[in-house]
């Protein structure tokens, strides 16, 4: 059962924090550059960041049910192994918030923006939603890669 914990977490640590990273520093940039405009790119992504979002709560619970599997064992966990799970459940949180407050809001903005002019004040909006977006995933990224270290801490 403790292997079975072990090999559920780390998947759910590699699938969530490598797909936050892939998305965030390689497909991004890519669309940005590539797309015929800035609001198309931010469509296409913001499509892609949706379909991510369940893969992200599942792997969330994944990593918090590995925790308890360990637990049912009899396992003692470590004050380093709580961490993770404390740290998984603020990825948790800041995936939860991204993809239930932030991207229906982004999305009502982009919108009702279509047609509206440079000096709309929604603009102003949408561009603080989109960077308190950008700057989560930037923390679940990292706080993804930390829970990789730690567990490859533990098993050293």
């Amino acid at each position: 059962m403790l292997t079975f914990a072990a090999i559920l977490e780390i998947l759910a640590i590699v699938i969530w924090a490598g797909g936050l990273t892939v998305l965030g520093l390689l497909v991004a940039p890519s669309l940005f550059k590539l797309a015929s405009s800035r609001t198309e790119a931010g469509r296409i992504f913001g499509a892609l960041l949706k379909r991510f979002q369940p893969v992200a709560y599942a792997c969330g619970v994944a990593i918090l049910l590995a925790g308890a599997l360990r637990w049912m064992s009899g396992y003692r966990a470590l004050s380093a192994e709580l961490v993770r799970y404390v740290i998984a459940v603020l990825m948790l949180g800041m995936s939860a918030y991204a993809g239930y407050v932030l991207t229906p809001k982004i999305e009502k903005l982009r919108a009702e923006m279509a047609n509206a002019p440079k000096t709309d004040a929604r603009r102003d909006r949408f561009a603080s939603a989109h960077k308190l977006a950008t700057t989560l995933m930037i923390f679940q990224i990292l706080l993804g890669l930390t829970l990789a270290i730690l567990v490859a801490m533990q098993q050293a």
